[in-house]
């Protein structure tokens, strides 16, 4: 029972967290990285990695080195960088 506690903690912190950024400009709360759980770090990584490599009506998708260096470079500020390297060796890049 106690289990299933911390997984429901945690999933209410990705829900609420996944679209902070490391830099204190994301939303809702404007937390900065040392505020957002370690999984809505993670979660946040592969939600924007996911939006920018599925094609949508309104914009063709990006190939997974675009999205990547734009994820390095352009929205560095965002992420964990630790976290989003680690993501850019399990895609094998």
């Amino acid at each position: 029972m106690e289990s299933n506690k911390i997984l429901e903690q945690q999933s209410i912190e990705v829900v609420l967290q996944h679209h902070e950024k490391a830099d204190g400009s994301g939303y809702p709360y404007g937390l900065t990285i040392n505020e957002i759980s370690p999984m809505a770090q993670i979660v946040h990584i592969v939600d924007c990695y996911d939006a920018m490599t599925t094609e949508r009506v309104y914009k063709m998708a990006m190939s997974p080195f675009e999205a990547l260096k734009t994820m390095t470079i352009e929205m560095k500020q965002s992420f964990n960088k630790k976290l989003l390297e680690k993501f850019i060796v399990f895609l094998g890049y």
